[in-house]
């Protein structure tokens, strides 16, 4: 029943008191009542969608991240990575589709945050290529005998070393200018964390940059050690040496 109805019902039958009338009818920023909905305080909705927004997890274009898939269709997947919206990947980029359910939990890559349609652009084929091409160069760096050692013990490059399975006889230690992260390890990986400075002493061959939308950034903070030889590398979008 809509609102036109139930004044019209009440108006043929009795007078109703002014303050019922102004009850059900508010239109007041503060609440408003339809057809016996409940008051709706647009104060307090404001805040569960602020809530909501602070849940959401804070992702860029080009991360490898993990996801869920929540729905398997006839030629592709659902994939909730934690974000606003779900994302699709072609059920090809699989080597068995037929074995894929839901509730798998696989590593993506985020190509586009966001397309025309408001969903995320993802690739499991490219996440992959990402970890294969980063476990194959530290290992041939390992057979060399050179040494690597990596910046930045943020979660996105946590993430992408677990994924590649990589582990302390490949990456002896991860350096990172914040002291709380200092003395402890990267979860997964026990990978130890150590301060910059141990860039310096150890003089590494390579360093592996994680945070890779700093890498320049890193590159210019540790230009002693370019100097000294070492050269710096990113994974993503692909693997890239430079110096």
């Amino acid at each position: 029943m809509d609102v036109g109805e139930k004044r019209e019902t009440v108006g043929a039958n009795e007078e109703t008191p002014r303050e019922d009338a102004r009850e059900k009818d508010s239109t007041t920023p503060e609440a408003i009542r339809v057809g016996g909905i409940r008051d709706i305080d647009f104060d307090k909705v404001e805040d569960m969608s602020k809530i909501y927004e602070e849940t959401l997890k804070d992702f860029e274009e080009g991360e490898v991240v993990k996801g869920t898939i929540v729905s398997v269709g006839t030629d592709s997947v659902l994939v909730d990575i934690g974000f606003k919206s779900e994302g699709t990947i072609s059920l090809s980029e699989f080597p068995e589709p037929d074995e894929v359910k839901v509730g798998d939990e696989i590593d993506v890559l985020i190509e586009v945050a966001e397309d025309q349609d408001g969903m995320i652009v993802l690739s499991k084929a490219k996440a992959d290529k990402i970890r294969d091409d980063l476990l194959r160069f530290l290992i041939e760096q390992k057979r060399a005998g050179k040494k690597v050692a990596a910046y930045g013990a943020a979660a996105k490059g946590n993430t992408l070393l677990n994924y590649a399975g990589v582990r302390p006889d490949l990456l002896p230690f991860v350096c990172d200018a914040a002291e709380a992260k200092q003395g402890k390890y990267m979860p997964g990986s026990h990978i130890p964390i150590l301060p910059p400075s141990a860039l310096m002493q150890e003089s590494p061959d390579y360093v592996l940059i994680l945070p890779w939308n700093i890498a320049e950034e890193v590159r210019q903070q540790n230009a002693e050690l370019t100097e000294r030889g070492t050269r710096f590398v990113t994974a993503i979008p692909s693997l890239e040496v430079f110096s």
